[in-house]
């Protein structure tokens, strides 16, 4: 129970994937850490029980790519689902706009990615933090009013790329707009999934687009998450069409790989734009610094499937940094400029690369010279006549530092 006397060392805004997972390996490290949460104070979110036999809610499309860092600190955090929920993914194969192909598998027979439905990881780390004695959950103390939380040493931002917190202190949230929107729907494909995603980029009369369709899991093999980056004109245009004819549109521009392609459900969409906070860590106060997380610091094109991934990094560094405090460092505070301008550093680092790979590849394929399109299209070619180099890809992908991440 929280009361006026109690003691928080860590406040965490926000209660997502990367909230929780952060809330979590900082509450084993035996610090006391409150999390703000929907309900009231002291209570967990409404958690499923049964999330091993329970549909996802038909309406949230969302799906993860994660890759293995990830799934190892999931698995460490007891944040991974049951298997019913994961699909492994095999293999990836790219079309470039002018035909040509790049296959992906990995050369020791292992997934290159799992591909997870977001719902059932945020249940699973919920549960897995009603769990944790020294995680409390609160609500949002109301303007004006300051909760024991509030005096927390440590705040970890981690309300999503709309944060108001990062807002109210003025941090500068540099955006690069795509003129994109990405739509995002569940499909029915004709032919199996055979565990492998796909991926086209192509030049249509409206511009630049990306479809990706990446596998899920189903008893059948023939379910799809879609995610169809495209111009705002376009996206508005066939989010007024009826699922059957969205869904021939599908099948062609898919080139009918997988057969026929129906949409199940309701579609979503989102704005795409490169996205930075200037800082990613300061003080309140001399007692009191923050740190964002996760989509309150970063944003990057989904072509390369490290929304979550890049996040889920960011909580890890912040927890084995604290780990290494209380082993080797433990005279800093938790609020010591030097741990967090350490985090700031290794993240931006981390990120960098992969922010650039991501925005360089939407900018190649966005260029309508058709000399260009010639030489991306030589490139793609060569690279599938290139084995040692395709390999080395993949085994780049496990880690989160990786510039070209492979997990669509």
């Amino acid at each position: 129970m929280l009361t006026m006397s109690s003691s928080i060392d860590v406040l965490i805004k926000g209660h997502g994937a990367v909230g929780l997972s952060a809330a979590l390996g900082l509450s084993r490290l035996r610090l006391k850490v409150a999390i703000t949460s929907p309900k009231s104070v002291n209570q967990a979110p409404p958690s499923n029980t049964s999330t091993t036999t329970d549909t996802p809610k038909a309406q949230d499309n969302r799906y993860y790519a994660i890759n293995p860092t990830s799934k190892a600190l999931l698995e460490d955090l007891e944040g991974w689902p049951a298997p019913q929920w994961i699909c492994p993914l095999m293999g990836l194969k790219v079309w470039a706009d002018q035909g040509a192909q790049l296959g992906f598998q990995s050369p020791h027979g292992d997934p290159l990615a799992w591909i997870v439905p977001a719902l059932s990881i945020e249940e699973e780390l919920k549960n897995a933090a009603t769990r944790q004695p020294t995680l409390h959950w609160l609500d949002e103390p109301p303007m004006g009013h300051h909760s024991p939380a509030s005096q927390a040493p440590l705040t970890l931002i981690a309300e999503g790329r709309y944060s108001q917190t990062r807002q109210d202190l003025g941090v500068e949230f540099t955006q690069k707009p795509y003129g994109q929107v990405a739509l995002s729907a569940r499909i029915e494909s004709q032919q199996p999934h055979h565990h492998i995603a796909h991926q086209w980029f192509f030049q249509g009369p409206d511009g630049a687009e990306v479809l990706a369709l990446l596998p899920v899991a189903s008893a059948d093999h023939h379910h799809l998450s879609l995610i169809w980056s495209m111009s705002a004109i376009k996206a508005q245009r066939l989010q007024s069409l009826e699922l059957s004819a969205l869904g021939e549109m599908l099948t062609q521009a898919s080139l009918r790989a997988l057969g026929e392609l129906h949409v199940q459900g309701a579609i979503q969409a989102w704005p795409l734009s490169l996205a930075q906070a200037d800082h990613w860590s300061g003080h309140f106060n001399a007692k009191q610094a923050w740190a964002l997380i996760g989509d309150a610091a970063h944003r990057i094109h989904p072509l390369a499937g490290m929304g979550l991934n890049t996040g889920l990094g960011d909580a890890s560094c912040l927890i084995g940094l604290m780990q290494k405090r209380q082993h080797h460092a433990f005279w800093r505070g938790l609020n010591d400029n030097h741990l967090l301008r350490r985090y700031e550093r290794e993240r931006k680092n981390a990120l960098a690369p992969v922010a650039l790979a991501c925005d360089g590849l939407q900018r190649l394929f966005a260029h309508p010279n058709a000399t260009l399109a010639t030489l991306r299209n030589w490139g793609f070619a060569s690279l599938e006549r290139w084995p040692k180099m395709k390999n080395f890809l993949i085994e780049r992908a496990s880690s989160d530092h990786n510039p070209f991440e492979l997990t669509v």
